[in-house]
């Protein structure tokens, strides 16, 4: 078969390799069509260390099983699928109990270190594990559909809002926008009546202890489906943005912006927010920049009542202020649990309880507070973090109800990993 195989850091060549051979509970696919992930990106210069040649890479990708191994029941020759990228074992003690994430056997697919090579979906074929593959919930056409993570949320998302069986035919590669994903999110959590977080099988299926919700409409350009940041005017909108310094708040800041918010902009230092500030307003709108300390009860209140003194309302908040601290469970100090904890989740209640104090008598107002990926799922070395975010997520649904019959919105974004300075970081550090 064809693939394009790494032979050497930034040197990749097309060339024919052998075909993989299938193993008794495993299937073969025809790629269709494979991602190109931002770790593949890094792996392919050799900054991570785990794309260490020769190797296939890529771990997102979909097509058609061709073969099944004589173990298999339930998947058959022709079924399309999507896969999991972790190759989990099945068998240890973490797996016995559904946390798969921890398997003391885990392999990812397009990876290589010094412990395992296991070749990816950069290929004609793969073989995968049957326990890892997601059933798509119906043909997907065309010869560049834009598969991945995104893409098969989107596929399937018009049959959870209640969209013809056909909106969904096609996957389309999205039109280039200046926004990132995370900056396309919360322009969209703005301007929605309401949204939950929600997970969700790849199949359709609801899992349990979610919530599924409505999403909004896409606008239909020449360069196909896809979310602009035309589609949300956000113009005589205020929005506060806390955390707003560096990273993930200045890219949610920059895209209410461009959607047309003035801001609010915060730090526990007012002078870090100087180059921000005047960024945007060379985009034309207000940007006030306010101290804040989300672990200081009064420094919150001072912070309100002086966004309310600039603009006379508030119509967002976005609740992004947060910190980490990576450390293995028994070497975490009570300072370090209660810095992450105040932080994170108790910062976000007592932010959105002051704001939506103003929000309650104007009957309007969409907080959106900032999730993660261990809102759901739990991670080594940092425990106080996931503890934090899944308060968040059970917090953010507690309040959406509570102060449903007052204000539209209660938001919880979540998003996998984005890049920023402290992500950068810790891939580096990895």
């Amino acid at each position: 078969m064809k693939a394009l195989m790494l032979l050497e850091y930034n040197r990749l060549e097309y060339q024919d390799v052998p075909e993989p051979q299938v193993g008794a509970d495993e299937a073969l696919v025809q790629v269709g069509a494979c991602g190109i992930c931002g770790s593949d990106i890094h792996g392919l210069d050799g900054s991570t260390g785990r794309r260490q040649p020769p190797l296939i890479m890529g771990h997102e990708a979909a097509g058609t099983i061709v073969e099944v191994g004589k173990n298999v029941t339930g998947w058959q020759v022709g079924d399309r699928v999507t896969f999991d990228s972790t190759v989990y074992c099945g068998d240890c003690h973490f797996c016995r109990r559904g946390d798969i994430n921890l398997c003391d056997n885990r392999r990812v697919l397009g990876v290589s270190t010094g412990e395992y090579r296991r070749h990816g979906a950069m290929a004609e074929y793969v073989a995968v594990p049957t326990r890892i593959l997601c059933r798509l919930r119906r043909a997907h056409h065309g010869d560049g559909p834009a598969f991945g993570r995104r893409g098969l949320v989107r596929a399937s998302a018009p049959g959870r809002a209640g969209a013809d069986e056909g909106a969904a035919e096609t996957v389309k590669p999205s039109p280039p926008s200046p926004l990132p994903r995370c900056g396309r999110g919360v322009t969209a959590a703005a301007g929605l009546h309401h949204a939950f977080h929600s997970c969700q099988s790849y199949d359709g299926t609801e899992k349990p202890g979610t919530r599924l919700s409505p999403l909004p409409q896409r606008g239909r350009g020449e360069g196909g489906e896809g979310m602009s940041e035309n589609l949300f005017d956000l113009t005589g909108k205020v929005a506060i943005v806390t955390g707003t310094s560096r990273g993930l708040g200045q890219y949610m800041g920059r895209a209410l912006a461009k959607a047309g918010a003035d801001l609010i902009i915060t730090s526990r230092k007012k002078e870090s927010l100087a180059e921000f500030q005047a960024e945007i307003e060379a985009l034309g709108r207000k940007a006030v920049p306010l101290e804040l300390d989300v672990r200081d009860y009064e420094s919150i209140q001072r912070m309100a009542e002086a966004a309310r003194a600039a603009y006379g309302k508030i119509d967002i908040l976005v609740n992004n202020a947060g910190c980490n601290v990576r450390k293995p469970a028994l070497e975490v100090s009570w300072d370090d649990w209660n810095l992450v904890l105040d932080t994170n989740l108790r910062g976000t209640f007592f932010v959105s309880q002051a704001i939506a104090r103003f929000m309650v008598p104007r009957r309007y107002g969409r907080i959106i507070n900032i999730g993660s990926v261990t809102s759901v799922f739990g991670y080594a070395n940092i425990g106080p973090y996931c503890a934090s975010r899944g308060g968040v997520k059970q917090l953010t649904m507690s309040l959406a109800s509570d102060a449903s019959a007052y204000i539209t919105g209660q938001t919880l974004l979540v998003d996998g990993g984005i890049s920023t300075g402290a992500t950068r970081a810790t891939v580096a550090k990895k």
